[in-house]
């Protein structure tokens, strides 16, 4: 079974506290039932003029999937991520994301930037790879923490690869093969 990279940097942390080494518990993503992706906007509901997903958004949560189950979840901290001129930042300033993985809580407190491009516009995005980081993150769980540079970040939070991306006026939802990013628009 196929590990979401989440899955494989936070469960270094949490596993090497006593957590087993099996495969992941399902969680609840709190998507509808039957799937962690979303489904499309109604006109209603549709995003305004300019290209999906142009704009700076807020990671309200991701969940990390796969095999048709969910792996872990994350939501919360100070998380933005903006997409302009086929170029897409992601930035945090330390307040920690809660997460859930493998049955286990920790938080992810992302102090740092990282940047990559993008091309076409919703529904069918491809992100390119991250070429762009500075700062570092904190992994903690389970009475034990560890450091991460924003590459390792960027395996997990960072677009890649093509994506289903949707929007609305106030949200953008990128599903991606492992990850479905769901973003508060700001």
């Amino acid at each position: 079974m196929r590990h979401v990279v989440l899955s494989l940097t936070a469960v270094a942390v949490l596993a090497s506290a006593g957590c087993s080494g099996g495969t992941p518990a399902t969680v609840d993503s709190g998507a509808p039932t039957g799937s962690a992706r979303s489904e499309s906007p109604s006109a209603a509901e549709a995003a305004p003029a300019g290209a999906c997903p142009d704009g700076t958004y807020t990671l309200a949560r991701f969940v990390g999937v796969g095999d048709q189950s969910t792996y872990g979840t994350g939501e919360g901290g100070d998380v933005t991520l903006t997409f302009a001129r086929g170029r897409y930042r992601l930035a945090g300033g330390g307040q920690p994301i809660n997460l859930t993985l493998a049955g286990q809580r920790g938080t992810l407190a992302v102090n740092g930037t990282l940047g990559g491009t993008y091309q076409g516009s919703a529904p069918a995005v491809t992100f390119g790879k991250v070429d762009r980081t500075t700062g570092s993150a904190t992994l903690a769980g389970v009475g034990r923490s560890q450091g991460l540079d924003m590459q390792q970040v960027g395996q997990v939070l960072a677009p890649t690869g093509s994506a289903q991306v949707t929007c609305t006026a106030t949200t953008a939802t990128i599903n991606l093969d492992q990850v479905v990013l769901y973003l508060e628009r700001r």
